[in-house]
């Protein structure tokens, strides 16, 4: 199964690029207040900075291992940024799942 999940293409690879990049860049947009109820508070919150820093850090370390085609350290990034949304949202949102959805992409 991992193989077939497996960057085979550089449009695979550049795909994964892309998305890497759109989540290293939400990470950065989610430390600003928005629109949304608890924005002001969350954003105030050490933990909150905390939480959005380390959603940055694992895109761009996608966007790097994207770069290099390293599947490793792909799998590593990947690993580090389900552990960071899950932990966000076991404290900000328990509510809101953050595994188990699923996203469609038009290319």
């Amino acid at each position: 199964r991992a193989e077939t999940a497996t960057p085979k293409r550089e449009t695979d690879w550049a795909n994964i690029e892309h998305h890497a990049i759109q989540v290293a860049a939400a990470g950065t947009l989610i430390r600003l207040a928005g629109s949304g109820v608890n924005d002001r508070e969350w954003t105030q919150s050490a933990d909150w900075q905390k939480w959005a820093r380390a959603m940055s850090d694992a895109g761009m370390a996608a966007r790097t291992a994207a770069q290099g085609k390293n599947v490793a350290a792909l799998v590593s990034a990947n690993g580090q940024l389900v552990e960071t949304c899950e932990g966000c949202h076991k404290q900000f949102k328990p509510d809101l799942p953050s595994e188990g959805i699923v996203h469609q992409h038009v290319h």
